[in-house]
């Protein structure tokens, strides 16, 4: 059997062997290139992209993404639009919103 050059064999590494191995390591593959590239190209009409995290290892260079379709995001939408509504127009702004959200709604159900 042939020792590893990193720790003693039989023991558990400690921090110093980990970051001892994490300093000897090289990218061997691009996560940009061979994930994101593909994904911000591939996602359908009618879906949308949006980060919801990163990996902790290097939050900047590994973001986490979810792809999910728009009509979810359309009650979400119609909250902000309802907000908008009521602060400029009260009477005539609701109504519109009324309209918006019952046409949403019957779309819905189906």
């Amino acid at each position: 059997m042939q020792n590893y050059p990193i720790g003693t064999p039989g023991e558990p590494w400690g921090e110093e062997e980990k970051a001892q191995w994490k300093a000897q390591q090289t990218v061997k593959r691009s996560y940009q290139e061979e994930v994101l590239n593909k994904l911000f190209n591939i996602i359908p009409e009618g879906f949308e992209l949006k980060q919801y995290g990163a990996l902790p290892y290097d939050t900047a260079r590994y973001p986490l993404y979810v792809v999910f379709p728009r009509v979810l995001t359309l009650k979400s939408r119609l909250h902000s639009l309802q907000a908008v509504f009521t602060a400029t127009k009260p009477v005539v702004c609701k109504e519109r919103f009324n309209l918006l959200k019952q046409s949403w709604l019957s779309t819905q159900s189906k």
